[in-house]
């Protein structure tokens, strides 16, 4: 029971860095524009496959969940690269 309980609390914390992280690459603004969705726009059309966030800017969007990424990162990079992934596939298919 306690297992289970402990499994569940992962699974909603993946969730929540999902979702805040896709809300990031959403909505980060710089000069008025979508700062992620641009570099998105530009890697699809270049073919490239890297994109470099800024862990200064996610932490000002969400200190908490930036925090939990930072102190465990290699727990939650799969995480990270899922919505990433997620988040693009669902771009080109809306775009």
């Amino acid at each position: 029971m306690i297992e289970s309980q402990k499994e569940k609390r992962m699974i909603n914390l993946h969730n929540t860095i999902k979702r805040e992280f896709t809300n990031f690459l959403q909505s980060t603004e710089s000069e008025g524009k979508k700062k992620y969705i641009e570099l998105i726009e530009r890697m699809l059309n270049n073919s490239e496959h890297l994109l470099t966030v800024c862990l200064l800017e996610f932490h000002h969007f969400n200190p908490e969940i930036c925090e939990v990424i930072t102190n465990s990162y290699y727990r939650f990079e799969p995480v990270l690269n899922e919505a990433f992934t997620d988040f693009m596939h669902e771009y080109e298919k809306n775009h």
